[in-house]
């Protein structure tokens, strides 16, 4: 299925090169991948994605019903395809690892590579029998109304682990971003919802680097450990902190993720 994509939906960081896709999380969109993008755009064609809810939460506007992750992989396609892109290393943090994982569910001949940075996949914990850690603190992602107020956004950055309790969010480098987006956390719930089969992961085959924090919650690291088991080719690189240990660590995880690229390249 074809999707209009809204102008803010893909930014180009670098225009030559192995096509690299980056899809970004649920408040921060195409600019989580700002820090990576120089050092990948020097030999790499690097495309930043806001998902479709982000995009248009950004405009103040609820996406295209009925919204899915589904759905979102599917835009996926359909920007490839506008772009010439008939395949790519594929990534995603949180929302957007989520969304990676389901692209190359559904679309693994134009996945080169997979890279999932704590994927927001509740399902996996839920078909493995854990309930628990997949319910924890999901409650507290329900109920939204139309309007998002200040302490509802500080609160769910505080409980996904984007910034810490001891600090204030509004202080944050994440705050601008996160209150641009602020609409898109209607659709938490529906991203914890999601179903899915583990065979599917089973059956995955391209190359595929896993990170996650080492004190990151509890669910976010049930679910990346788990894909590490399910996913025939996957490698797990746990780095200092949170939810967002990519960032506290770029070269640590940039040497790992460009080490996986080149695998690919050299296979």
């Amino acid at each position: 299925m074809r999707h209009h994509l809204p102008q803010s939906y893909l930014h180009e960081f670098s225009k030559h090169g192995t096509p690299v896709i980056l899809v970004g999380d649920i408040l921060g969109g195409s600019a989580s991948w700002n820090f990576l993008s120089e050092s990948l755009g020097q030999e790499l064609r690097v495309i930043g994605v806001s998902p479709m809810l982000v995009a248009y939460s950004g405009q103040g506007q609820l996406p295209p019903e009925p919204w899915s992750i589904k759905f979102e992989a599917e835009a996926l396609a359909t920007a490839m395809d506008n772009l010439g892109i008939p395949s790519a290393h594929i990534g995603g943090w949180s929302l957007g690892g989520a969304i990676a994982a389901a692209f190359a569910v559904h679309y693994p001949h134009r996945t080169k590579t997979l890279m999932l940075i704590e994927p927001q996949m509740r399902w996996v914990l839920r078909e493995l029998g854990k309930h628990l850690e997949a319910d924890d603190g999901a409650e507290k992602f329900r109920g939204y109304g139309h309007e998002i107020s200040q302490k509802e956004l500080a609160d769910f950055l505080h409980e996904v682990g984007a910034v810490p309790f001891n600090e204030d969010p509004i202080q944050s480098r994440a705050w601008r971003l996160a209150w641009v987006h602020r609409l898109a956390i209607r659709y938490a719930h529906k991203v914890i919802d999601e179903t899915g089969d583990l065979s599917s992961l089973r059956k995955l085959d391209m190359p595929t680097l896993l990170v996650r924090g080492n004190l990151s919650l509890d669910s976010d690291i049930g679910i990346t450990d788990a894909l590490a088991k399910l996913i025939p080719k996957a490698c797990m690189q746990i780095l200092e902190g949170n939810h967002t240990s990519h960032f506290a660590n770029p070269d640590a995880f940039m040497n790992e993720y460009i080490k996986l690229i080149n695998s690919a390249i050299e296979n």
